[in-house]
């Protein structure tokens, strides 16, 4: 197994960098040692290769905490897309239940909001803003219809 001094080597590297990072020091000095045709006869030799190793550990795990923020942004991004689908599933729901008539007064009532923000004139974008401002309208109208009267406010019922 070794001798006095390869244990103690052993032990101060576990002692200082844990036994996952000392495996990994050790499997990079083993393959960078085959790569140069290096023979190591003493632990002490996997020593030579610590400065080396520990770089190449900090380059692994900013690559692996690069990769699970990329895969967090996209689990986030495909579900906002979900929650964006289903809000817009929801919206059309909602305008399919209102009457002719609301819809009328729900639009005119944008189209007023809108004229308003921008001082009477219909600014670049004017029919999108009404959409929005509609749907948002909608939305509102909903969600007043679900919050209850008593309790906190702006807490919607779910029972």
């Amino acid at each position: 197994l070794g001798g006095k001094k390869e244990l103690s080597q052993a032990r101060s590297m576990l002692d200082r960098w844990g036994l996952e990072s000392s495996r990994a020091i050790i499997d990079f000095a083993v393959s960078e040692a085959r790569n140069t045709r290096f023979e190591m006869k003493h632990f002490g030799a996997v020593l030579s290769y610590v400065p080396d190793a520990l770089s190449n550990l900090s380059k692994l795990a900013a690559a692996k905490a690069r990769t699970e923020k990329d895969r967090a942004e996209e689990r986030a991004a495909r579900l906002s897309e979900t929650l964006e689908q289903q809000r817009e599933a929801d919206l059309q729901k909602l305008l399919e239940e209102l009457s002719a008539e609301e819809v009328s007064s729900l639009e005119c009532d944008a189209r007023k909001a809108v004229l308003s923000r921008y001082g009477g004139k219909e600014p670049m974008g004017f029919y999108t803003l009404v959409r929005l401002e509609f749907l948002a309208r909608i939305r509102d109208r909903h969600d007043a219809d679900d919050t209850p009267t008593t309790g906190a406010p702006g807490l919607r019922s779910f029972a």
